[in-house]
């Protein structure tokens, strides 16, 4: 395969959070969710989707089909106000929700983890109807955008584990060797700021927060 570079410049400090850089997020999503609609499945590798365990939404092209997996601003480039993602290393075949997660997650985290000031309601609105102005958001997917961004903090977690080459027992519960005490820290750290993650988004009435399984808690 030939390819050629791709160029542009990262976002940094606080341009992420302007109005106008959170709503070409959201386009930029539904740009790549519109190009990937009429690949099929059978024709790329796909992963293990946890997701599919659990909830009973459509694999409708409005609602499921080839998605970035981690479209965060290291992984795009803007250059004359045009955004360019890179990075497709993680793309497989998954609800729409699993990539708006991402950002939503990453303003959540900002906000209740960093104790920022970020106003959250609006980054994620604005992320929306960025998206909305590109292609209409199924309702489905955005009621479950809560169950999305759990998911998505537990593949952080997990991927962390896999970087400092920990093997997590099979029994989330199991006691660890003494050894593994950072495992231990992330393993707290993942079920506090979930829980105070869930705590924040009930909120909202128009989000399902209760979708979230024992499994994911």
């Amino acid at each position: 395969m030939v390819s050629t570079a791709c160029t542009g410049k990262h976002l940094r400090g606080d341009q992420i959070w302007s109005d106008d850089i959170v709503y070409e997020w959201g386009r930029l999503l539904a740009k790549l969710h519109q190009a990937n609609r009429n690949i099929e499945p059978s024709k790329i590798q796909d992963r293990p989707n946890w997701l599919s365990l659990i909830s009973n939404l459509s694999a409708a092209s409005d609602c499921y089909g080839l998605i970035h997996g981690d479209v965060h601003p290291g992984n795009f480039l803007v250059e004359e106000n045009v955004f360019k993602v890179i990075d497709f290393d993680y793309c497989y075949f998954g609800w729409f929700g699993l990539d708006l997660a991402c950002p939503l997650l990453i303003a959540l985290t900002k906000l209740l983890i960093c104790k920022s000031d970020i106003d959250f309601w609006k980054f994620r609105d604005q992320l929306i109807a960025g998206y909305s102005s590109v292609t209409a958001l199924n309702p489905a997917i955005f009621k479950m955008l809560p169950v999305c961004m759990r998911y998505r903090r537990l593949l952080d977690y997990l991927h962390t584990v896999k970087v400092i080459g920990f093997i997590e027992p099979k029994n989330f519960d199991d006691k660890l060797p003494p050894d593994q005490e950072f495992l231990r820290w992330c393993r707290n750290n993942f079920r506090e700021n979930s829980d105070s993650m869930m705590e924040f988004l009930v909120q909202d009435k128009n989000w399902d927060v209760g979708l979230v399984p024992n499994g994911l808690k």
